[in-house]
């Protein structure tokens, strides 16, 4: 939602709402997510962002949760028509003792300037295969993935719409 570059990298935060239904049961809620990231050089970069830093979700029963803060850690390397992506999260509830990782990597492979392909690996979901393209200043996405992991669920699917909202001066008189 806003983000400040300066010397040191990029800093940036989100307000996130939330919205979860189940059968009849329904929450609204809200969550805060915050992030840096840094060019180190012109083929690489790295981050580090935590989702939910903050977060509450109220249901229609009353009762009100919070989902536990995500750690990751992402490192990006880009090569002339091919992007290297790798990730590590980390979550924890301290109250049990529990704690959760997952890893991502990932490949993205631009054929022209409009159409790229993308493959991916996560511990949790498998393998991911994808096709992205631009139109117009937007970037369209949608991915496949065959859920190996969990066959009750299925096969998973994802459409993504990316705006890049671009920046305005303006310039108090």
């Amino acid at each position: 939602l806003y983000s400040k570059k300066n010397k040191i990298g990029n800093f940036g935060f989100k307000i996130k709402p939330i919205y979860t239904s189940h059968l009849h049961n329904k929450a609204f809620g809200t969550s805060f997510d915050i992030g840096f990231n840094k060019q180190v050089t012109s083929k690489y970069l790295l981050g580090i962002y935590i989702n939910n830093l903050v977060s509450i979700n109220k249901w229609s029963t009353g009762k009100t949760e919070s989902n536990f803060p995500h750690i990751h850690f992402s490192n990006s390397y880009f090569h002339e028509r091919i992007s290297f992506y790798s990730e590590l999260s980390l979550s924890s509830n301290l109250k049990n003792f529990d704690y959760f990782y997952n890893y991502k990597v990932g490949i993205e492979y631009l054929i022209n300037n409009i159409l790229k392909i993308l493959s991916g690996y996560s511990k949790n979901k498998s393998i991911s295969l994808g096709v992205g393209f631009s139109y117009r200043g937007i970037n369209y996405s949608y991915s496949f993935n065959p859920n190996f992991q969990d066959i009750l669920l299925g096969q998973d699917h994802q459409f993504g719409i990316l705006l890049d909202l671009p920046k305005k001066k303006y310039e108090l008189n």
